[in-house]
């Protein structure tokens, strides 16, 4: 059982693991046996173990950084544009990757000198174009919503996600990560166990500038009720949004 749950396993073997059981008929996460379900939580609340990520090695251009490093940073919120897709993503559709999570940036408020927009619409557009896009721009948003400083920043990511989600769903085997990470977002005020790295400064983008400053009772006030809240609001959305698309291939 995964290593009684330990999964001291190789990066390699948990997304062929993952990969399996995705094909099943039934997602492990709605298994009848209850150990099942802690197992299939347990291999896909980890986005690394999606077999659509890029390796992290090949991801950046950085040499001398441990690979555990280089995949924490590609799976977290950053104010930086990309260079390379997220996901494995064909050449002539990565330009649309790379432009979209910009979109996501001015979105979301994160990128200081250029204007803030609250339209959706370039978000929804591309994850409409085609699946490895939906794949990408899912993993895109779920970056920005990984240890995410900023509360205002996280609050419109989260508004993003879940117009995504009524709109465009992503491939069937990333379906389960996005329900067992927006399971584990709406579990606990643990954050993803890095919360502890944000109680002492915090870097905010607030209004196109940045700052540090010590971790405030809103930010607190935020991952320890309105988060979760998010999470568990856009788990609700997705996971009916998954129902109907399943509905109608059984019609």
């Amino acid at each position: 059982q995964l290593k009684e749950l330990g999964c001291d396993l190789d990066s390699a073997v948990m997304k062929k693991i993952a990969n399996e059981m995705a094909k099943q008929s039934t997602s492990a996460l709605d298994a009848t046996n209850p150990t099942e379900r802690v197992v299939g939580q347990k291999v896909f609340e980890d986005l690394s173990n999606f077999s659509g990520l890029r390796d992290p090695v090949d991801w950046v251009s950085t040499s001398g950084v441990d690979p555990l490093t280089l995949a924490r940073t590609m799976l977290e919120w950053s104010p930086d544009t990309l260079s390379r897709s997220l996901t494995l993503l064909p050449n002539i559709i990565e330009p649309v990757a790379l432009q979209t999570f910009i979109d996501i940036l001015r979105r979301m408020g994160d990128q200081p000198g250029v204007e803030a927009t609250e339209s959706n619409e370039p978000i929804l557009k591309a994850a409409g174009k085609d699946e490895l896009l939906a794949n990408e721009v899912y993993v895109q948003l779920m970056k920005q919503l990984t240890a995410n400083p900023s509360t205002r920043s996280a609050a419109q990511g989260w508004e993003v996600l879940q117009a995504l989600s009524r709109k465009h769903l992503p491939s069937a085997e990333l379906r389960n990560f996005v329900r067992a990470w927006l399971t584990k977002m709406s579990g606990s005020a643990k954050e993803e166990g890095r919360r502890e790295r944000f109680t002492s400064r915090l870097s905010v983008v607030n209004e196109g500038e940045k700052r540090s400053r010590t971790a405030s009772a809103t930010w607190i006030q935020f991952c320890t009720e309105l988060k979760p809240a998010f999470a568990k609001e856009t788990l609700e959305i997705f996971t009916e949004a998954c129902n109907r698309a399943a509905q109608r291939a059984f019609a």
